[in-house]
């Protein structure tokens, strides 16, 4: 009863292939992939130069440590060990990369030609931990034909998703089988949402919702 309401919010689940040669942004790049220069694109055949790693269609600098990364982001120390933005943007108003669509309000790599589905929180849904499923989200401002996995960028330390055009919110815990990212279109309250929308509840009690106009 639960997954069908979810699923017409959207079904989650980030990074299918594309998302599997897992790294954040390039070091001078957003980590979504949103603004922040001209960082060096990538697919899962086009690959980055040694000691920089594919994520969400652009390549990042793995790291030990934040001095290993430009000022403007952080070491993802207990995940990819990859430079990840600090500040995490949305677009259209911070332009994609080449390599990316504007999904629901974030920049994720182009998504692969295979569907997701089942389970919109779960390994079962087709996507990476660090991608979400969505079934006909708005991508570069045209409604998409059926469902893919698209990446979302990790939750910055401190603060909230950026709302965007259509909320956002931090997967802190809420579906384990999923990485702490921003899950475009969910919320926990009104304040993930867009001036004027509500968080309507996925169902009965539920921890999470959908944020509606």
């Amino acid at each position: 009863m639960k997954t069908p309401l979810v699923a017409v919010l959207l079904v989650l689940s980030v990074g299918c292939a594309t998302a599997q040669d897992s790294a954040p942004e390039a070091a001078a790049a957003g980590g979504a992939g949103a603004g922040g220069g001209a960082p060096e694109t990538c697919t899962a055949l086009d690959k980055c130069p040694p000691g920089m790693a594919c994520f969400n269609g652009l390549c990042a600098a793995s790291c030990n440590t934040d001095a290993d990364c430009p000022a403007s982001q952080r070491c993802q120390t207990s995940g990819d060990q990859l430079c990840h933005d600090r500040d995490i943007r949305t677009c259209p108003e911070s332009e994609c990369s080449a390599s990316q669509v504007c999904a629901n309000g974030y920049c994720s790599a182009m998504p692969s030609a295979g569907a997701c589905g089942g389970s919109p929180f779960g390994n079962s849904d087709g996507c990476d931990a660090g991608a979400v499923c969505l079934s006909g989200p708005d991508v570069d401002g045209e409604p998409f034909a059926g469902s893919s996995c698209f990446v979302m960028p990790l939750c910055p330390d401190e603060g909230a998703c950026p709302t965007g055009p259509f909320g956002a919110v931090c997967n802190d815990g809420l579906f384990p089988e999923k990485a702490r990212i921003c899950l475009a279109g969910l919320c926990t309250s009104k304040s993930n949402c867009p001036e004027g929308w509500s968080c309507l509840p996925a169902y009965a009690n539920a921890p999470y919702g959908g944020c509606k106009p």
